[in-house]
């Protein structure tokens, strides 16, 4: 497919809306609830580090297809904002030292910017020569990468019941939303581009499931929610008490069984005098 020429003024607004919601404001509540609760368990590292490598060909792609504008600056936002969210994961749980950190983030921005400069500056003579290969495969990778760096949370869903724990669902939901304007500003132009619809589309699709599945998670700890609730803990506060409290009514019936006298001959007491 031959990039984009004409631009429609709607396709323009519609990618700009995407942008500033799935940009600017899909990962920042996500990168300030790390900070104000200094930890980011259940949040792997791996979720942000592969969103930010997918938006170097989602990038590659979008440029080279000459998109609204909204659209090819999107994913350079989000490689940057990806980026530290992946910092805060490596500051926050793996206890990398300020300067360890930093140089990393560091040196991962510049890569990926000299990476995606390249393959802009590579493959769109070859793109616009007729050969779409190269460019179609760059986008397939894009969207595989995009949907992988979902499936942490997913995994450890499953090893939760459900639970997305630590997953600013502000930040999900806005994604969601970032997603569905994008998509309808290609919807817009004046040729629909399928693989960069499908970017969009797989990122909806993931995410309803982890909407869902934590959907089932909250029904079915209904119970224990409103029992911390009532004696002012937390969910994981409450759950840890119960696991005590059985632990220590599991010793107390071990060590009651182990002080208990043995019969003798058949009889608990005396033995029989001959």
């Amino acid at each position: 497919m031959a990039p984009q020429e004409d631009i429609p003024k709607s396709a323009e607004i519609l990618g700009s809306i995407g942008t500033a919601v799935g940009a600017f404001k899909l990962i920042i509540p996500q990168i300030w609830s790390n900070w104000r609760s200094k930890d980011t368990d259940g949040f792997d590292a791996i979720f942000p580090l592969l969103w930010a490598i997918a938006a170097v060909p989602f990038g590659v792609y979008n440029i080279a297809q000459n998109f609204n504008i909204g659209v090819q600056i999107q994913p350079q936002i989000f490689c940057a904002l990806s980026y530290i969210c992946w910092a805060q994961c490596k500051y926050y749980n793996d206890k990398w030292s300020k300067l360890k950190t930093n140089l990393a983030l560091l040196v991962l921005c510049l890569a990926s910017g000299g990476i995606e400069a390249g393959l802009i500056v590579g493959l769109r003579p070859v793109y616009l020569r007729g050969n779409e290969t190269p460019l179609t495969v760059i986008g397939i990778i894009a969207a595989v990468l995009l949907a992988v760096g979902l499936l942490p949370i997913l995994w450890g869903q499953w090893g939760r019941r459900g639970r997305a724990k630590n997953l600013n669902f502000l930040f999900l939901s806005v994604d969601f939303m970032g997603a569905v304007f994008s998509l309808m500003s290609l919807v817009a132009q004046r040729r629909f581009d399928i693989l960069g619809g499908i970017l969009y589309i797989v990122c909806m699709i993931i995410e309803i499931f982890i909407f869902a599945y934590h959907g089932v998670w909250l029904y079915r700890s209904r119970t224990d929610r409103a029992a911390a609730k009532r004696v002012g803990m937390t969910y994981d506060q409450f759950i840890d008490s119960q696991k005590e409290d059985k632990h220590d009514a599991s010793t107390s019936t071990a060590s009651s069984t182990a002080t208990t006298p043995m019969p003798q001959n058949g009889v608990l007491g005396d033995p029989e005098k001959g």
